[in-house]
């Protein structure tokens, strides 16, 4: 249950290889593994509506969501990686392909299949009529770490804007409908690895976040570091002052254009440390 309330996080976080590392580990656990394969695909929330939340839907056998109104917002992660996440090679210029399909998915009045695939320069999102009557579908795509989307289309039609939800209406003798995601590649300028040993001065002074008191994720950034320095058992500490003020290691987030993703890539790294295997 602990990995399926990570997985979750991964997922809200766009995480998505670390989220399918998680899903695996619930695989001991088949109601868990069902009730958590929908935030994948189609990808919707399942459970019981929580905190006034009615977006939240049952799932029956095998992992199926049950039926969605028509309009329902699906956020599809990326299909899983053919290694653990931590062996996933990040920063290269190609991308390994990758698919998944859903031959059932109800939304409104009709009945879809739905396929997501990684190509080698973007996202593909297919949907097929198979039954019943007309829907109105809204996706928003995924990105990867190291690949961002540059221009996204619907039906090979350039839509003005990325990084938006995409809609189109299905009906029955329609041919199938396609949401198509370009990326080009983006910089990762920070390990994404973790270290074989710790240095002495990162355990004798540890973590410093820098970023503004005005920064977007600010507030983000200070709720998490006393979690960084349980997990990690180190010292974190926010804005140390000028950088020949502070002997450990440095982490900064001032520039709003990288400072989520690498922080999140932080994310990432205190959760395989903490999962680590212990020694005997």
């Amino acid at each position: 249950m602990r990995r399926a309330g990570l997985a979750q996080i991964a997922l809200a976080q766009g995480r998505f290889d670390d989220a399918w590392d998680h899903f695996a580990a619930t695989g001991g656990e088949p109601a868990v593994c069902a009730a958590l394969l929908p935030s994948f695909l189609p990808g919707v929330r399942t459970g019981a509506p929580a905190n006034a939340d009615a977006n939240r839907f049952s799932v029956g056998t095998g992992g199926l969501v049950s039926a969605l109104p028509d309009g329902v917002l699906l956020r599809p992660a990326t299909p899983p990686p053919s290694v653990p996440a931590a062996e996933v090679a990040l920063g290269r210029a190609w991308i390994e392909r990758r698919e998944m399909r859903l031959d059932r998915l109800q939304i409104g009045a009709a009945e879809l299949s739905m396929k997501v695939g990684l190509e080698s320069d973007g996202i593909q999102i297919d949907f097929e009529h198979r039954g019943g009557g007309s829907a109105h579908v809204r996706v928003l795509l995924p990105e990867l770490a190291d690949f961002e989307l540059s221009v996204a289309y619907v039906d090979w039609m350039r839509q003005d804007e990325v990084n938006r939800v995409l809609e189109f209406d299905i009906a029955p003798g329609d041919e199938p409908h396609t949401l198509f995601g370009r990326f080009r590649a983006r910089t990762i300028a920070w390990p994404t690895n973790l270290p074989t040993n710790s240095p002495r001065f990162l355990v004798e002074h540890g973590l410093a976040f820098d970023f503004a008191s005005s920064a977007p994720d600010a507030e983000v950034f200070r709720a998490a570091s006393p979690g960084f320095s349980k997990i990690l058992g180190l010292p974190v500490s926010l804005n140390p002052g000028s950088t020949g003020s502070f002997a450990g290691v440095r982490i900064d987030l001032s520039d709003p254009a990288v400072a989520r993703r690498k922080f999140l890539g932080m994310v990432t790294l205190a959760e395989r440390f903490a999962l680590r295997p212990k020694p005997h």
